[in-house]
């Protein structure tokens, strides 16, 4: 079963982080256990599928198609761990001598032990916090340590402060997600808060990791499910001070890099606020300002009216790319209108291909499923499949194939045409399904394609022909060592060492010693990497 200490090894610390942030977020929106395999769906700027299995992977955005094992995998690991996250039993059966101790503690002794804790163990001042702000109904002291942890204190945060401000703020962020089940007035003017201060945080920041974007996003969905839960608490007042503060968030000048949905505040909002958002955006497009989202929120409107005619407009723009008619299409979703929806993705297949054809043949497949014509939907992914082969449009056919009963007679021809095309995602497919005979083979005739996956081909090919992995391990490792940096020196060892191990189980132990002796001599000058090779105990460490 894979647990979240696997990850580090699978892929780097920027992307685990994005994976942890997309849990706390509440991206992982779908989880099914089939057995062994886990099946889940993962909302990033798509909605992503993923396929976890044996030590297997797989994922259909643009990372993941790569065969690389991306955030979106990342994210459903951490899920599942989670979701089935229980307290380990106590050793001896039920006899818990640490349980027993703390038991018979006295108070002031405790309190010390806790402040302890909470000084020295990671997070445990955070579960502290956590506990202490969730028993407390008295919001004031919640609101001064939003101020307190949320507020800029830099004129700039480069990468690696701006990643730590995230870390520190995320204690609090999380305080205020834990009170979503408890919304007030009060609350919500918290958590605008925290959005004002994280938003003005962002705008000096180089997130490049993303993790402060997916912070103020996930707060801003707590904002909206905090308000959605106070429909029919809110006076008219208070309604057209939220509407006041939905438009001021994009209007004022402040940001233009978040939007809010006002159609997803309608029924908290009701007629008098909606209109009042209405007449501040008029008015700003009045006045001239931020065009761009002057038409946003009039699109958001126009769904919230259920408008076709507006709609269209707002959306469909000329309809001569096939953004215009994907940005139409899921506007008339989002209103209620799939009909409509269907015909204008129908239209929206007839324009020039894009990278992003696939999701209009998504769509007409999920409306030819909902008919149960399941050979309109295998016509239209074979036909994606062979305008643009790939490890998604593959999966895709591959599933409707299956479904419909011909996968058996298509395969072959289809399984050509993607190694043709595009040879690196195919050899994800090969890996993916655990085919690790054919991966090898494959990679073996066509090593650009393979440069990404040699260590994950060589850590499975090791289990049944250990000879075969030693060239690459020794290519990797020379490869890796004509860049002179401490992550080259680490990585260089980490592939020795499993270079040893492969070497033990092939009976070659004296070869690989005097391939590391070679190494160690030609980077003697290199006192870093020396003292990682003595640190991995590849060298005499005297």
């Amino acid at each position: 079963m894979w647990i979240s200490a696997d990850i580090p090894e699978l892929t780097d610390p920027a992307t685990a982080s994005r994976g942890r942030a997309y849990v706390r977020s509440g991206r992982v929106v779908a989880v099914e256990h089939r057995g062994d395999v886990v099946l889940a769906e993962v909302q990033g700027s798509e909605l992503y599928r993923v396929r976890l299995g044996d030590r297997s992977w797989e994922c259909d955005c643009p990372v993941g198609v790569t065969g690389a094992f991306c955030k979106h995998c990342a994210a459903v690991v951490i899920a599942v761990e989670e979701e089935g996250a229980s307290p380990a039993a106590p050793p001896g059966g039920d006899h818990d001598p640490v349980g027993a101790w703390l038991d018979g503690l006295a108070a002031p002794d405790l309190r010390e032990l806790l402040r302890s804790a909470s000084a020295l163990v990671d997070g445990a001042g955070d579960f502290l916090a956590r506990e202490y702000f969730a028993a407390n109904d008295d919001l004031t002291e919640l609101a001064a340590e939003v101020d307190s942890v949320l507020r800029a204190r830099r004129s700039f945060y480069a990468y690696g402060q701006a990643n730590s401000y995230a870390r520190e703020a995320q204690g609090i962020l999380d305080i205020l997600h834990a009170r979503r089940d408890r919304p007030s007035v009060e609350l919500l003017t918290i958590v605008q808060r925290a959005i004002t201060l994280t938003v003005r945080t962002i705008l000096r920041s180089d997130d490049s990791s993303g993790y402060q974007g997916d912070q103020v996003q996930g707060l801003l969905d707590l904002h909206r499910d905090v308000a959605g839960a106070l429909a029919g608490d809110l006076d008219p007042a208070r309604r057209r001070a939220l509407a006041t503060w939905l438009h001021a968030f994009r209007f004022a000048g402040k940001q233009d890099v978040f939007e809010v949905d006002v159609d997803a505040y309608a029924e908290v909002l009701r007629t008098d606020g909606v209109e009042r958002y209405r007449d501040l955006v008029e008015k700003s497009s009045a006045a001239g300002i931020e065009d761009f989202a002057v038409e946003y929120a009039r699109g958001r409107l126009a769904i919230l009216d259920r408008d076709a005619e507006a709609i269209v407009r707002v959306f469909g723009g000329d309809l001569s790319q096939q953004h215009h008619a994907l940005d139409l299409v899921a506007a008339l979703d989002e209103a209620g209108m799939p009909r409509l929806a269907v015909q204008y993705a129908e239209q929206g297949l007839s324009l020039p291909r894009t990278h992003r054809t696939h999701e209009l043949v998504d769509r007409l497949v999920r409306d030819a499923v909902e008919r149960g014509d399941l050979e309109v939907a295998l016509t239209l992914w074979r036909t994606d499949f062979r305008a643009l082969p790939g490890a998604r449009s593959f999966a895709a056919y591959r599933s409707a194939g299956e479904v419909v009963g011909v996968w058996a007679a298509e395969q072959t021809a289809a399984e050509s045409v993607l190694a043709a095309r595009a040879p690196r995602e195919w050899l994800g497919v090969l890996m993916n399904e655990r085919r690790d005979d054919e991966a090898w083979d494959f990679a073996m005739a066509h090593p650009a394609a393979a440069s990404p996956a040699w260590e994950a081909l060589c850590a499975r090919r090791v289990t049944t022909a250990p000879a075969d992995t030693l060239p690459v391990y020794r290519s990797l490792v020379e490869e890796t060592l004509r860049t002179a940096d401490r992550r080259n020196y680490s990585a260089a060892c980490r592939l020795l060492v499993r270079q040893r191990d492969a070497s033990a189980l092939a009976g070659v132990d004296a070869e690989f010693e005097a391939f590391v002796a070679k190494v160690a001599e030609a980077e003697r000058r290199r006192p870093t990497f020396m003292h990682e090779l003595r640190r991995a105990r590849l060298i005499d460490g005297t």
